[in-house]
């Protein structure tokens, strides 16, 4: 199954809870961990590389995802990791087959150090273009209407697949497992629509109780 690409951007500060999914609980410890030092041990973040389309594959470690799409022309890397998980995600492309040579874009979902860190890194050692936006600020507001305006996308448009950037939010290694156990004519674990409007909706509202907390504390 090759997936063309639909990137839709959520900028902003997360009003996620560590629990936030887009149907179910988080998979993975590694993932809801806020030591720090749990976050930076290579050891603990190790996650082997899959492919989820034939052209989409996830280069990130456990806590927070980087992908790689093989569009033919090139390769594209979504979010560039930071520290030495640089060096992680080139040997993941190197272990898939690619040359990191071949990295034409880096996009960057957004402008926190966990996924843009390593952009200048790609950008250094192999000439990959960085694209990111000019806006990440008015952080919860612009995080609200980001979060509405793609539910429109959404009901116009459905957008079937969730390849969040942070891999409890879009049950990204349960999704994994079931992708290796899936027979030939079963539905495809990644492709779930109804569960992503359901993840948009939760995300709204977890947002707009976020707001209102911090409208509270300012009256205050």
């Amino acid at each position: 199954m090759r997936l063309t690409i639909w990137a839709v951007f959520t900028l902003g500060v997360c009003a996620c809870t560590a629990g936030d999914s887009d149907t179910g609980a988080l998979p993975e410890a590694s993932v809801t961990s806020t030591n720090r030092s749990a976050r930076s041990d290579p050891a603990l973040q190790r996650v082997e590389p899959f492919s989820i389309f034939d052209n989409v594959y996830y280069i990130g470690i456990g806590w927070v995802s980087a992908y790689l799409v093989d569009t033919g022309d090139g390769l594209i890397m979504i979010d560039a990791l930071y520290g030495d998980f640089v060096d992680t995600a080139i040997e993941d492309i190197k272990g898939l087959g690619f040359d990191p040579e071949d990295l034409e874009y880096i996009l960057v979902t957004h402008g926190h150090f966990d996924h843009v860190g390593g952009a200048g890194e790609f950008q250094q050692q192999f000439g990959a273009q960085v694209v990111m936006t000019e806006a990440d600020w008015e952080l919860t507001e612009a995080y609200l209407r980001s979060v509405r305006r793609i539910q429109e996308l959404a009901q116009a448009k459905p957008i079937e697949v969730n390849l969040a950037n942070h891999p409890g939010m879009g049950r990204l290694f349960e999704r994994r497992d079931l992708l290796a156990e899936r027979a030939p004519g079963e539905p495809h674990p990644f492709v779930d629509a109804t569960g992503y409007l359901s993840w948009l909706d939760e995300l709204r509202e977890n947002g707009e109780v976020k707001l209102a907390d911090e409208r509270a504390e300012v009256g205050r």
